[in-house]
């Protein structure tokens, strides 16, 4: 769930830091975008990135490297990604809309459910929305099975009844552990309380309504044609095409596919809860804990994450790095796909990835800022020590 997370504190706190009176980007700022991109794809090993960045300066994509090693296709910026964790944002998204019709409550205990899940008398449903229900993450008992058998089928009872056999990170409502069993769980809740399967769930109530046309739920081998091919180096120069793996693992908590005019779509929906919630229960959900990861303070309200006046979420399956987010404040989103991630075992658990994982998010703060590098010098003084 790393990714092309670098955009992240890039741009965020560039457009924060832009003039009010809106100006387009100039060409001597596209450009500079391009070459920092192109340069920590060389240092990370991207074979592609696409960025979009959109504010009331105007709007800027840009696409670099290639979708398919072995064709040499240039990578374009309409064609599909994984997209990892932020498939979260959408499993919590319905979540609380069936919480809004009656069908679940915030308060509702896990026991009601799935009792034979430790501590399942005490777990909430906002404690798996929040990651404060001390629920181990799947990946801990699954990745070397997951590598040996990349084409292997999970169901969501099989993973569930798995990492219940791993002791509690924590006591309910203790402590913050970033677990996808949470988001397993609820998708498979979901399912329970609508007697209908995921991928019409989210259809219905999320794609349709927000004419999300190129986004869908992938948890097997089958995507579309078109998908960027993901790559992950197993050893030293020696590379895997992970586009055909078996997401089933990922069910709910990542098994997501879009594109990028989907995700800018979308990610304004999510940060203002426009034509997906109502307005008492977007509040509810923005309720952010305050936590200090990575050197940074982060917060993360119930599946969704803030950086600063931006919210979203980023995301990592193997061959797929995203990242998707969008400040209603500043009037400004920023989507991030690349087509290679970290490999299970370097995939951590109980914290979500730093946000600011490639290095260059000072450059590109002082290119979009376009003022000398002084905002990017004040966002480096008012970071926590870490």
């Amino acid at each position: 769930m790393t990714g092309a997370a670098s955009i992240v504190a890039v741009v965020a706190v560039a457009l924060a830091a832009a003039a009010p009176a809106p100006a387009a980007f100039t060409a001597e700022q596209r450009a500079t975008v391009d070459r920092t991109i192109a340069d920590e794809m060389r240092r990370s090993g991207y074979p592609g990135m696409v960025v979009g960045l959109w504010s009331p300066r105007g709007s800027y994509v840009t696409a670099q490297g290639v979708s398919d090693i072995d064709t040499q296709a240039p990578i374009d910026p309409d064609q599909p990604f994984r997209i990892g964790s932020v498939t979260k944002t959408f499993t919590a998204t319905l979540v609380l809309q069936l919480v809004e019709r009656g069908k679940l409550r915030l308060a509702d205990r896990l026991s009601r459910f799935l009792p034979k899940v430790p501590q399942a008398k005490r777990i909430r449903i906002r404690n798996l929305l929040s990651h404060t229900s001390g629920v181990p993450d799947l990946t801990q008992g699954i990745n070397a099975r997951v590598q040996l058998f990349p084409e292997a089928s999970w169901r969501p009872g099989q993973l569930i009844r798995l990492t219940s056999l791993q002791p509690s990170q924590c006591a309910v409502g203790d402590c913050f552990f970033y677990s996808n069993t949470n988001f397993v769980i609820l998708g498979r809740i979901a399912e329970m309380v609508t007697g209908r399967p995921l991928a019409q769930l989210y259809e219905r109530r999320i794609f349709e309504p927000l004419g999300l046309e190129q986004t869908s739920f992938a948890p097997g081998t089958s995507v579309p044609a078109d998908i960027v091919h993901g790559y992950i180096e197993v050893a030293p120069a020696s590379i895997t095409d992970t586009t055909g793996w078996n997401l089933s693992w990922a069910f709910s908590a990542g098994a997501m596919v879009s594109t990028l005019n989907d995700l800018h779509t979308y990610a304004r929906a999510l940060a203002t809860g426009r034509g997906l919630l109502s307005e008492r229960m977007q509040t509810r959900r923005l309720r952010f804990v305050p936590l200090r990861l990575t050197g940074r303070v982060f917060r993360y309200g119930l599946g969704i994450a803030k950086f600063g006046t931006y919210l979203g979420h980023n995301g990592q399956v193997p061959g797929y790095g995203a990242m998707m987010l969008s400040s209603p404040d500043r009037r400004a989103t920023l989507i991030a796909l690349g087509n290679t991630a970290v490999t299970f075992d370097k995939l951590g658990s109980g914290t979500p990835p730093d946000p600011d994982l490639f290095g260059i998010a000072d450059k590109l703060r002082e290119v979009l800022a376009g003022d000398g590098g002084e905002s990017a010098r004040r966002a480096r003084d008012a970071r926590p020590p870490g």
